[in-house]
């Protein structure tokens, strides 16, 4: 089990990585001797689940982690349900639609979508983010369970740009101005010049499933035109969380 377990450490390491990672750098990372970590890449390496770059030595996801990836959105019933509403997002607004959930404390890109404009989020499905400095990552920060919110809220507030909020006291404000209004809006906190909106999608147990949203040139939009943007991702995040077992959307009206 210890080795399993290690094998496991390795490999949800590629999942954090923007590219390749060598052997000293995951063994650094994990604490364990480039030995084990080498032997273990090498079974990796065989069975396809990692590759190595011949010129650079280092490793990078292989295509058995991506048909295992694959068939967990084809398998999943909320990535199923989500597609044809998130195409429906994108025929209406033109922008990028994303649909975000937490995989335990970690905010995740589950699903994208381009738009015609295109704000290039769709390419970062899979991928991790700050929960603190993007409007997905707080939308599900503001309507997790209380342990949940806790947990995420004691990782650092790390600045990405000059917008990021990055003081607690205003970030618990924002939190709850989210849960009041049912959307979140982010203003090149994450990345310069781009924008966001995030609704909740619910489930049977009326907990937060997930954020569905979309992503835009800020220049695109004005304030003024949060609610508009936002009443759309409401009525199709109610679509959605109907779909998915819910009996009402409180949010459905706004």
């Amino acid at each position: 089990m210890r080795s399993l377990k290690s094998g496991l450490r390795i490999l949800n390491e590629f999942s954090l990585a923007n590219g390749e990672l060598t052997v000293t750098e995951i063994a650094n990372r994990l604490q364990m001797t480039k030995s084990q970590v080498s032997r273990m890449l090498a079974a990796f390496r065989e069975e396809g689940w990692v590759t190595q770059n011949p010129v650079t030595r280092g490793f990078g996801i292989g295509i058995a982690a991506y048909a295992a990836g694959a068939r967990f959105l084809n398998s999943d019933r909320l990535a199923r349900a989500a597609l044809p509403i998130m195409r429906t997002v994108v025929d209406r607004c033109g922008f990028t639609c994303t649909l975000s959930v937490l995989d335990r404390v970690r905010p995740l890109y589950l699903l994208g979508i381009d738009g015609s404009i295109s704000a290039d989020f769709a390419s970062r499905v899979g991928s991790y983010f700050h929960y603190h400095a993007t409007a997905p990552g707080k939308l599900l920060t503001a309507f997790a369970s209380e342990p949940v919110r806790a947990a995420l809220m004691r990782s650092s507030l790390v600045r990405l740009t000059p917008q990021t909020i990055v003081d607690l006291a205003d970030l618990r404000k924002e939190l709850k101005a989210i849960r009041e209004r049912g959307y979140a809006v982010s203003l090149a906190e994450r990345t310069a010049g781009i924008g966001a909106i995030a609704v909740p999608v619910f489930g049977a147990q009326d907990g937060c499933l997930a954020a569905l949203g979309i992503a835009y040139p800020l220049s695109l939009v004005s304030p003024e035109k949060h609610p508009y943007y936002a009443s759309i991702l409401h009525a199709c995040a109610r679509d959605l969380s109907l779909r998915m077992g819910a009996i009402e959307y409180q949010f459905a009206n706004q």
